[in-house]
């Protein structure tokens, strides 16, 4: 469960730390992404793989439930993605790199496809 996280957008930049609180441990090992779309959803930038945190990596087979876990991402924008600051977004979401197969996202409970939308500005 994606619970908060820490961003900080620089125009060549962008830092994000997604916390989370694990509700079961996630075998075969998941990966996570981050993607920096467009308005029409075309992906400017992006991280994907296995997740990292500020002490190395941290696969998803070794998360446990009940701990909280924050994970770090650095994603590097072009000049395109950095001038259509004002239009990206920011997607975050979890899936099994075998089949690339997203885990499904809720919102308060409520199904809202298979990622997370984090806002760039307050």
């Amino acid at each position: 469960r994606l619970v908060g996280y820490d961003l900080d957008a620089q125009p060549d930049v962008i830092a994000l730390t997604l916390h989370w609180q694990v509700l079961q441990t996630l075998l075969p090992a998941h990966h996570l992404f981050v993607h920096v779309d467009n308005e029409v959803g075309d992906t400017l930038a992006q991280e994907d793989g296995p997740p990292t945190t500020a002490n190395g990596r941290a696969p998803t087979g070794s998360w446990l439930p009940d701990e909280f876990v924050s994970t770090v991402h650095t994603i590097p924008l072009s000049d395109e993605s950095a001038a259509s600051a004002e239009s990206i977004r920011l997607h975050v979401g979890i899936y099994n790199p075998d089949g690339n197969i997203r885990l499904p996202a809720t919102i308060d409970g409520q199904p809202s496809g298979d990622t997370a939308e984090i806002p760039l500005s307050p």
